[in-house]
């Protein structure tokens, strides 16, 4: 569900997704790094899921953090 109006300072926000390729998850975490959210479990698991990404490196999960690629190698249609 959408949020109404800005949470309260303080507030635990917490990001989510549905299932996005490894490029909108990417765009959540840098996110949720920019505003400096309090260190939690983001819901942006959900790529171990899907059979193919638009990316050429596949994303990891190592230690329980989500490892992106340095690079964004976009796989050809």
């Amino acid at each position: 569900p959408m949020i109404r109006g800005i949470p309260a300072k303080g507030s635990n926000l917490v990001l989510s997704s549905s299932f996005e390729t490894a490029v909108g998850l990417h765009t959540i975490a840098a996110l949720a790094q920019m505003l400096n959210i309090p260190v939690h479990p983001l819901g942006i698991g959900t790529f171990i899921k899907t059979k193919q990404d638009v990316l050429l490196d596949p994303l990891k999960i190592e230690q329980g953090e989500l490892i992106f690629p340095h690079e964004f190698r976009i796989r050809k249609v």
